[in-house]
């Protein structure tokens, strides 16, 4: 529903997501470089003005071979 851009997909999802949002806002901050990994080589596909939104949720770690990893 998130990568549709159909904002009418996202509706019956909305609740859901309003309280994963405050569990979020209830995570400590971390003012550290966070790895996250995705698939592929990203920004070799991007010019370089341009900018994406990554519509998903992923994991992150304080380690960058943690991610290598995955």
């Amino acid at each position: 529903a998130l990568g549709s851009g159909d904002s009418t997909e996202i509706e019956p999802w909305l609740h859901f997501l309003r309280l994963f949002r405050n569990g979020i806002d209830k995570l400590p901050t971390v003012k550290r470089t966070l790895w996250r990994g995705l698939p592929g080589d990203m920004a070799s596909q991007l010019q370089e003005t341009e900018e994406i939104v990554c519509w998903s949720v992923t994991s992150c770690s304080l380690s960058e071979n943690i991610i290598r990893a995955i």
